[in-house]
This record gives structure tokens, C-alpha cells and sequence, in this order.
């Protein structure tokens, strides 16, 4: 019996301390400054739609996801300085932001199990591209201009990567791409004077 405990307490202490750590591909970090906001500054209303690909197929959506993006977007721009207001929804605006956010997600399913059944002894890894397209719109409907902006993360899951929870975590790591995403768009429209 006590052999079996301990076998037992070992499998269980082992699926406890396998860890993960993502890292960031990099295509909109480190963006810089905020511009300089005009005298006049136009009002602003944007909506978000969100999708999630898994290895290019569809997947449903949680509506809290596309409302945390939501959230995202709208923090960043409001943090642009740029905007007389930021709203979220359709109405009376300057500038419509029509932002559709895409997770297409990657990786091996055999991997996975694989790695679940030996309590992540043997690795797998994933990997979520977070493509953001906005289309702006004037006040009549009319198309100013549109932006795609993308960037990801590659998420290694492997018992010995427990301390690389603590440092590159991709929970904490999604949300700052799509903020930089964001702010990469509102930067990229910014520079081509769409507002």
C-alpha cells in the first residue's frame, strides 16, 4: 500500500509541476510615444468582432474574450490621447472603428496528448497568431482606410519550464498583443492621416 501512495503522490506532484512559457514573436512590441494629438480632436466609436481559428478551423468564441478585447481596444484608444471621446457600439462619431480580432491558434494534437499522458516529461508546443483588421469609417459610412496589424506567441508546455511561468507567462502575454496590436493600427492610421 504504501508503495502505491507513493507512486500515486509522485504522478500527481509531477502533473502539478509541469509548467508552460510562451514567447512573443515580436512584430508590434516596442512601439514608442504616443503622437501628438491635434488641436481638434475627432470623436471616435469603435465596435469588435472576434473569431478563433484552431489549426484553420472554426471555434466558438466565448462572448467574455471578445468583450476583454473589447475592453483592450478601447483602452488603447483612449490612451492614444487622440480622441475627443472614445465610446464603444455604433453611433454618432467622427471616425467608426470596425475591429474584427482573429486567434488562429496552431499546434499538434498528438503532441499534446502525448505530452499529457508522460505529465508534460515530453514537450509540446503551440502557437497563437493575433491578427488585428480595422476599417475606419468618416461619419457617412465612407471607408478612410484600413490597417491589419498581427503578431503572436509560440507556448512551450514541459515540466521543467515551471519557473518560466513566473516570467513568460502567456496569460499575461496575449492581452499585451493585443494591446500593441491595437496601438499599432492606431499609430499606422495616425501616419497615414486618416485621422
Amino acid at each position: 500500500m504504501t508503495r502505491t501512495l507513493r507512486l500515486l503522490v509522485a504522478f500527481l506532484g509531477l502533473a502539478l509541476l509541469s509548467g508552460c512559457a510562451g514567447f512573443r514573436s515580436g512584430e508590434t512590441a516596442n512601439l514608442g510615444d504616443w503622437p501628438q494629438a491635434q488641436a481638434h480632436k475627432p470623436t471616435l466609436r469603435y465596435v469588435v468582432q472576434g473569431k478563433f481559428l484552431n489549426n484553420g478551423q472554426p471555434a466558438a468564441v466565448a462572448p467574455a474574450a471578445v468583450k476583454a478585447w473589447s475592453d483592450i481596444v478601447g483602452k488603447s484608444y483612449n490612451d492614444s490621447g487622440l480622441f475627443a471621446s472614445v465610446n464603444e457600439g455604433f453611433g454618432d462619431a467622427d471616425i467608426l472603428a470596425e475591429v474584427k480580432v482573429t486567434n488562429d491558434g496552431r499546434g499538434s494534437m498528438a503532441l499534446a496528448m502525448l505530452s499529457g499522458f508522460t505529465f508534460c516529461v515530453l514537450p509540446a508546443t503551440a502557437k497563437d497568431v493575433i491578427i488585428t483588421e480595422t476599417t475606419y469609417r468618416d461619419r457617412e459610412g465612407k471607408v478612410l482606410g484600413e490597417v491589419s496589424k498581427q503578431d503572436g506567441v509560440r507556448t512551450w508546455f514541459q515540466i521543467l519550464l515551471l519557473p518560466g511561468m513566473f516570467v513568460a507567462n502567456p496569460i499575461s502575454i496575449v492581452p499585451e498583443i493585443h494591446y500593441d496590436n491595437s496601438k499599432a493600427s492606431i499609430l499606422a492610421a495616425h501616419e497615414r492621416g486618416l485621422f
